[in-house]
């Protein structure tokens, strides 16, 4: 009997063991479920903000893009309005330039009458003079188109350029003026 009861007692160990066995399993069983379904969510919210960082990023580049262009229109406008007042400024100075060499060169017509009238010896010396004159003209006439290709940089250099050479005509007109006296 005693072999029954050690075997009967064997075996409620063995089943004690086996359903202590099982409710083990179960359990993890269930933890690993519980543990899939902690990972499957967490993976879950990790598409989820994977997804709304590529929006945010397509939006900021959408954003960024527009800033861009708006700006590039903006550069474009800028650059026209300051090509306008270029142009503008071109076509001032050039008929700036070309009324004082107007002005001079009615004195210069004064002087050339003169010459004609005055003697050969004052004559002979004024066309010298004259000649030196036509040469300055042409000078101013470069400066005066020089305008055409001035820069915001360079209309400083092209008109004092011109104010320089206009100088040296009226200065050459009165020498001229002053041998015919």
């Amino acid at each position: 009997m005693f072999a029954a009861c050690v075997f009967t007692a064997g075996c409620d160990n063995e089943k004690k063991i086996q359903e202590i066995q099982k409710q083990a399993d179960e359990k993890v069983a269930q933890a690993q479920k519980e543990a899939s379904d902690k990972v499957a969510a967490a993976n879950k919210q990790i598409d989820d903000l994977k997804a709304q960082f590529a929006q945010a990023t397509e939006k900021a580049k959408a954003d960024a893009d527009e800033a861009l262009k708006k700006a590039a229109e903006s550069a474009e406008a800028e650059t026209k309005l300051v090509e306008e007042a270029l142009n503008k400024a071109r076509s001032a100075y050039k008929a700036e330039g070309r009324a004082r060499l107007k002005d001079i060169n009615e004195d210069l017509k004064d002087v050339q009458s003169r010459a004609a009238k005055a003697s050969a010896k004052a004559r002979a010396a004024a066309q010298k003079a004259l000649q030196e004159i036509q040469k300055q003209e042409t000078e101013i006439q470069k400066d005066i188109v020089a305008f055409d290709d001035a820069t915001l940089e360079t209309f400083k250099t092209v008109k004092a350029k011109l104010d320089t050479d206009l100088a040296k005509l009226k200065q050459a007109i009165a020498a001229a003026r002053a041998k015919l006296q």
